[in-house]
């Protein structure tokens, strides 16, 4: 099934790539910013071919180049074995994009071309990459069009294109494959990123690590395997213009599409995100339109209350309350719901599946998360600090670490099934919460406690599962009438260990584990009945 899937994925690619590699240049230029584009009006110097006085080495030429010069370079004599570095305002001109070969001999992580004066133009070019930068820039009002950059190794290899400190460069209608990072911007202003194709990339594909510029209409198609997650945008900047750029994560685990880390004042607007998501860490400051998740919308929404969501590809909820998220199919993305500081708020006859985090909340209180189906996610429900929840009436499947995960004071979990997870039920770092009438089944553990403080796990029904219940520095927590896998007469023992760590001086500790237990003094004698609670 992967395969099949990995195979559609390539003929997609390749018909993306048939049509993007006969875009026109010159309309691809009549778009971006007249200011950044160099103009040449000096003498040709030519490379490769049989012309008298041609040049044989691409720095030659550039070293005998004059300001305004371009250079022509042609392809017979492909591949050019160089390292270039180009200190003059020229255009460097290959014959054939995917012909003119620029593959250098350096050593490993070495830059293959390096430009230092403003006003290039370099076009037109296949640049092999070595584990360094492709093309680093660290001059302004740059253009670079028409390439194509590829890995030198099998696998990923190096950064595409490097931006640091620069002003006014376009970067357009260029194929970046196999690349680590494809494009990189680092303290780089008013840069254009636009109608590039990024294939496969192993980290990520464009990060701006700056403010003021625009990304548009590219195409990023990565996570082409098991081991590949993070693809896309990343963004930590303001007043950056992210628009109509198509992410999408062939086999669906990639981690983040479309990234944001702070930052004010960015536009995000019109992308396409597939088999992946949008992700976030106080970036409520910014302006979000028309954004799509698997076809459907992105909802991002902040100091909202009293809504309904019921279409939505992810939702993203911060400082909002009383709000209904209900009836959605969400897959493929790190959080398919995320809460933060949000209250009175329900989740509810939802379908999630495939994510990281199939309802995440952080810092929230006195939400009721109510007859949901889970399955495959690495954690079903995570609920993060805040207090007060509800979770009922839930099934979650599948879970490769936990199914869910309560780590907020006065949280309440009854009548869920849970079934075949890592860890059925973990209660960690939190007080008085309260898991009652759950079926936990097929599990390696069925409950953990760590550093749980008077949690009451009363009258569920753990079966069929490895290690039934354990802690670790958890402590005044009840055990209760517990149905363990079969039918008990006597108490049933809960192995654990607590944790003593010991200062000599401040220089000097020492960890001392003590094995401890706790006791269900009166397990269940047969399984509880458990049905969905009205």
């Amino acid at each position: 099934m992967q395969k099949n899937i990995v195979k559609k994925g390539l003929a997609f690619t390749i018909i993306i790539l048939f049509i993007f590699m006969n875009i026109n240049s010159l309309t691809a230029i009549d778009n971006v910013k007249k200011s950044s584009m160099p103009v040449y009006d000096g003498n040709t110097l030519y490379v490769g071919g049989g012309g008298p006085g041609n040049y044989t080495r691409i720095q030659d030429a550039i070293d005998n180049a004059s300001i305004g010069d371009k250079i022509y370079v042609y392809d017979d004599a492909s591949p050019y074995l160089e390292q270039l570095t180009i200190n003059t305002t020229l255009t460097l001109i290959g014959e054939n994009q995917t012909t003119t070969i620029i593959n250098s001999t350096a050593e490993e992580y070495y830059t293959i071309i390096t430009i230092n004066a403003d006003s290039v133009n370099l076009s037109y070019f296949t640049i092999i990459l070595n584990g360094g930068p492709g093309v680093e820039v660290l001059a302004n009002h740059t253009l670079l069009s028409n390439l194509v950059m590829r890995s030198g190794i099998h696998g990923w290899s190096g950064t595409g294109i490097k931006l640091y400190k620069t002003h006014d460069t376009v970067i357009t209608d260029s194929l970046i494959s196999n690349a680590q990072i494809a494009i990189l911007l680092t303290d780089a202003t008013y840069t254009t990123i636009i109608r590039n194709l990024i294939y496969d990339p192993g980290l990520n594909g464009i990060i701006v690590y700056s403010s003021d510029n625009l990304i548009d209409e590219n195409v990023i198609i990565g996570n082409l395997d098991l081991y590949t997650q993070p693809v896309g945008i990343y963004c930590s900047g303001s007043q950056n213009t992210i628009s109509r750029n198509i992410i999408n994560a062939m086999v669906g685990n990639a981690t983040d599409g479309l990234s944001l880390f702070g930052g004010v004042d960015n536009i995000i607007e019109g992308n396409a995100l597939y088999n992946t998501g949008f992700t976030q860490y106080k970036s409520e400051a910014n302006h979000f339109t028309n954004n799509t998740v698997n076809s459907k919308p992105l909802v991002f929404l902040v100091d909202q209350s009293d809504g309904i969501i019921n279409n939505a590809g992810q939702v993203i909820l911060v400082n909002c309350t009383r709000m209904v998220i209900e009836d959605l199919a969400l897959s493929n993305t790190r959080y398919g719901i995320q809460l933060t500081s949000t209250t009175n708020s329900v989740i509810q006859r939802c379908i999630i599946s495939s994510c990281w985090y199939g309802a995440y909340l952080d810092t929230s209180q006195e939400n009721l998360i109510q007859n949901n189906t889970i399955f495959n996610c690495d954690y079903g429900l995570y609920i993060n600090r805040g207090g007060s929840n509800i979770v009922e009436n839930n099934n979650i499947t599948g879970s490769c670490y936990e199914g869910l995960l309560i780590s907020s004071h006065n949280t309440q979990a009854s009548h869920n099934l849970i079934d075949s997870c890592n860890v059925g039920i973990t209660v960690s770092s939190c007080q008085h919460s309260i898991v009652t009438r759950n079926t936990i089944q097929h599990c390696l553990w069925g409950v953990y406690l760590e550093l749980a403080t008077a949690t009451t796990i009363k009258q569920n029904n753990i079966l069929n599962t490895k290690l039934y219940a354990c802690f670790h520095n958890a402590i005044l927590n009840l055990w209760i009438g517990n149905y363990w896998g079969r039918s008990k007469v006597l108490p049933k023992i809960i192995p654990g260990m607590i944790l003593i760590y010991k200062h000599p001086d401040p220089f000097h500790y020492k960890t001392i584990f003590i094995p401890w237990i706790n006791v269900d003094w009166h397990p269940a004698i047969k399984p509880f009945d458990i049905s969905i609670k009205e």
